[in-house]
């Protein structure tokens, strides 16, 4: 989401501020959700790739736990990847705006090779198997699941 800088009064704090809100508003969601789960309404399933395509394969409070948990996991794991340090994502922002002025200049002559960066490490990642995504957001994803649901 463009943001014009200059109207925003706490300078590069407020920009740090307004990148937090996207993630935060994902974590957000992903606690809203959990509710029914944590309250013992509705039973936690994890979610998996395998278990993907059997959805809504048993009743309908099955069908539903199986939705919100997924939906739980994707809010968790966007606002964990959005946090990446790497333009263009919203981490890269929150690091520039919470440094102090002379790193943050430093910070941002790397902005532009962020997006390559990122790319090569999805690439990396998903072709050669490296894992090293995951073994980075991993713990923190199951770590914020387990706070939102309970299990």
């Amino acid at each position: 989401m463009p943001v014009n800088l200059e109207r925003l009064s706490r300078g590069p704090l407020g920009a740090a501020l307004v990148a937090a809100a996207g993630p935060l508003a994902n974590l957000v969601v992903a606690f809203l959700l959990a509710l029914p789960i944590k309250a013992g309404l509705l039973g936690w399933s994890s979610p998996s790739l395998s278990r993907a395509t059997y959805v809504m394969s048993g009743g309908l409070l099955e069908g539903i736990s199986d939705i919100l948990a997924l939906a739980i996991f994707m809010n968790i794991l966007l606002a964990v990847f959005n946090l990446i340090p790497l333009a263009p994502l919203d981490g890269s922002k929150l690091v520039k705006g919470l440094l102090p002025g002379h790193l943050a200049a430093g910070y941002a002559r790397w902005e532009r090779y962020g997006p390559l960066l990122l790319v090569g490490l999805v690439v990396s990642d998903y072709f050669f198997k490296t894992g090293i995504l995951w073994s980075v957001l991993g713990p923190v994803v199951r770590g914020l699941t387990t706070a939102a649901t309970g299990f």
